[in-house]
């Protein structure tokens, strides 16, 4: 904890470039302490130095990393949203593969098939609207399941 203080003594004492004086104690028993004045018995003076000003060359450097950092982050961001989309793309593709393949077994093992018509009656399929509908939910799983 001691340290910690110090420490924050040094980087404050840095930053306002004020040459102050910082002691290290060491009393009777052995504990060290740090203080802004002199004490008694044992003590080691530390004169913390100014920070020095950045040169305009390591300015440039910290830009530019800043800017590479950010352009690392957003296309990480992209490459986390693209395969989130696929993800998603993936998992729409198996439903509808499911979906498709219901449908062809209720289509091919069904014994009749109708529509109902605009009168509300049940209409037969003739042979040709059977293999139609039938071809189609064959197109459809070769559509969805790779």
């Amino acid at each position: 904890m001691k340290s910690c203080v110090l420490i924050v003594a040094l980087g404050l004492t840095a930053c306002w470039n004020v040459a102050a004086e910082i002691y290290k104690c060491t009393d009777a028993g052995g504990k060290v302490g740090y203080t802004d004045k002199p004490c008694e018995g044992k003590s080691t003076i530390f004169t913390p130095r100014a920070a020095p000003t950045p040169d305009a060359d390591v300015k440039q450097r910290r830009e530019k990393r800043q800017q590479l950092l950010r352009a690392y982050h957003e296309e990480q961001a992209a490459e986390q949203q693209q395969a989130t989309a696929l993800e998603a793309e993936k998992e729409k593709r198996t439903q509808n593969c499911q979906r498709a393949r219901i449908r062809y077994r209720q289509v091919t093992s069904a014994g009749r098939m109708f529509h109902i018509d605009k009168d509300g009656e049940h209409v037969d399929y003739t042979d040709t609207e059977r293999a139609d509908t039938i071809a189609r939910q064959r197109a459809d799983i070769e559509k969805w399941c790779d």
